[in-house]
């Protein structure tokens, strides 16, 4: 889903070439290009100069292109329709784009797609966690799946964003003290976007410490257990006659389906204050489990599991948050 925008000046000199920057989850490609002298990064933008640069000025600049980047230090800002330069390193005289015409629907477009958190992931458990979060939440954000199938999380440019190359992980243009930052590991990111949020983390401490507790078992336990235990009974039947790994995994599964029901015996969720990231970071694991593996791994003897997942699904922005990134 490639997003292009452009900002053109017109210079009172020289003639007018064009230059675009496709951006997507697969990084930066040129798709029209000339001369490109400089790249630099300023508020939330990427902007390329084409032409010839001389020390602190500019000569026979011919179109500046401004697309949505979030993974680098942002140095200025778009203000007044026109480019100010706020940073001296960046080597460029403030005054030089004086009297160019700026399109400010591009503009526009190009400052409200620059805030969105950037979400790269498929609709595995995993994945859905972040989807749903970003949806109970109510942030701003565009998707890109990453087709795991096709090997898509071992390109360099994904490599760049998570160098573990798994989904999900997110790049947030307004990070931590207005920054962007990029977050792997879907634990990391369900914390960070309470944090961000301030929603779906209890305020009460304790509570707020149990609701960390359990997204560790969830990490710890659930997703690998069931994990391994799918790709044995599942992926891997044909390939390893050897009933022991199945079954361990199988037991190891139904032994924390156990924990889980004792967990919900008296609430509604998992956390006494309410849905939490503690839910979401568990109810998609849960959820595909029943879906493939209700027979084998005995679902019939888990009622308030059972029930707990219905009523998370139950949550129209919960529902929604696991269609994201679906192929």
């Amino acid at each position: 889903m490639p997003c292009i925008w452009e900002i053109l000046y017109r210079p009172n000199t020289g003639r007018e070439r064009e230059i675009k920057i496709d951006w997507s989850y697969s990084g930066f490609r040129w798709v029209i290009g000339s001369a490109i002298e400089r790249i630099w990064f300023i508020g939330g933008y990427v902007v390329v100069m084409a032409g010839r640069v001389v020390m602190a000025g500019v000569q026979c600049l011919e179109r500046v292109v401004v697309s949505q980047v979030g993974w680098r230090k942002l140095d200025g800002a778009m203000l007044g329709g026109r480019l100010q330069i706020r940073e001296p390193h960046l080597g460029l005289n403030p005054g030089v784009f004086k009297g160019y015409k700026l399109n400010h629907s591009a503009t526009r477009q190009t400052a409200t797609m620059a805030s969105k958190i950037q979400l790269y992931s498929m609709a595995t458990p995993n994945g859905q966690k972040i989807g749903v979060a970003l949806e109970e939440m109510g942030l701003k954000y565009e998707a890109h799946t990453i087709n795991i199938t096709k090997n898509e999380t071992f390109t360099p440019e994904f490599i760049k964003i998570n160098p573990n190359s798994k989904i999900p992980a997110i790049i947030d243009p307004d990070g931590p003290d207005g920054q962007p930052i990029t977050i792997f590991e879907s634990g990391a990111i369900l914390l960070y976007l309470a944090s961000k949020s301030g929603k779906f983390v209890s305020k009460n401490p304790r509570l707020k410490w149990e609701t960390i507790q359990w997204i560790m078992w969830q990490m710890a336990g659930v997703g690998p257990m069931l994990g391994q235990f799918g790709h044995f009974y599942r992926f891997a039947k044909d390939k390893c006659k050897d009933p022991y790994p199945t079954e361990r995994y199988a037991n190891e599964s139904k032994r924390l389906l156990g924990v889980l029901e004792e967990r919900l015996k008296g609430r509604d969720f998992i956390i006494d204050d309410g849905y939490s990231i503690a839910d979401m970071a568990t109810f998609p694991w849960i959820r595909a489990a029943r879906e493939h593996y209700a027979e084998k791994l005995e679902f019939d003897k888990f009622p308030l599991v059972n029930a707990w997942v219905d009523r998370c699904y139950a949550r129209p922005a919960s529902a929604k948050g696991t269609t994201v990134c679906k192929l």
